[in-house]
């Protein structure tokens, strides 16, 4: 953990890090300040011999490409053997005016273990995962679970979710307050199975969230989805949320 502290040392204010030991470290640009890329340029080396030192799988950068330095803070990154890993567009939404009702669909959560077992939901996440307009991702499913573990380390049971109409399953979600805010509420991941997509659900559930995270306390919400996704983007703004910012990913792998 003193690793982990000496990174958040450096970060200032410019990053956040995502901790998901063992496999990654994630810095996510928090704005656009030009000291983001001072700071990236004067500490990269060190992050990456970190990584090394914890012997993670990757360290990954996710930029802001509206910012006067993206193309400076991008050419230094793949300089220093990082790759494009995905594009997304990143929606917000105020969830101080929003009624948080009832949800239209039964959710159950890792807490309620006799519905909804550990095994269970990760088959479920990667069913989830098959054939998503979503980047691919580099992780098993096991891997999948720690990183959840390690960045919600008192809360994965209560946030790794699935959603179900008449006892079947339709889809997972992992609806949480960020690590580090009071009240800011995120999505870890949302997807649905292969055969309920397409059937004008997505809107309905992804309305159920934000009744979840407001009764966990958030005031108001971050997603995020690929560039290429425009249906799940359709979703958001049906919802309420509006455009904040186009974000890439940079990974680099040991």
């Amino acid at each position: 953990m003193n690793g982990i502290k000496s990174i958040q040392s450096r970060l200032e204010k410019s990053f956040r890090l995502l901790n998901g030991l063992p496999d990654y470290l994630s810095f996510e640009e928090m704005g656009l300040d030009p000291e983001s890329f001072n700071v990236v340029k004067q500490h990269l080396q060190t992050f990456i011999n970190a990584g090394k030192k914890m012997n993670v799988r990757r360290i990954s950068f996710i930029i802001n490409q509206d910012s006067s330095y993206y193309q400076a803070l991008r050419d230094l990154l793949i300089q220093s053997n990082f790759n494009l890993f995905s594009s997304k567009v990143v929606m917000c939404r105020g969830l101080s005016d929003y009624a948080a009702e009832g949800t239209k669909y039964r959710w159950h959560s890792l807490e309620d273990e006799a519905v909804l077992s550990e095994a269970m939901f990760k088959d479920l996440w990667k069913k989830c995962m098959s054939g998503s307009d979503n980047a691919k991702s580099s992780l098993s499913m096991d891997e999948h679970m720690e990183s959840v573990k390690s960045e919600l380390p008192t809360s994965w049971r209560k946030s790794c979710s699935a959603v179900f109409e008449n006892n079947r399953p339709l889809g997972i979600a992992i609806p949480h307050i960020e690590p580090g805010t009071d009240n800011e509420g995120r999505l870890f991941y949302f997807g649905l199975l292969s055969e309920e997509r397409g059937k004008g659900k997505s809107a309905d559930i992804h309305k159920d969230f934000l009744t979840l995270l407001k009764r966990m306390g958030a005031q108001f919400y971050i997603g995020s989805t690929g560039q290429a996704n425009e249906k799940m983007q359709k979703v958001f703004l049906k919802n309420g949320c509006r455009f904040a910012k186009t974000t890439e990913s940079y990974y680099y792998y040991y």
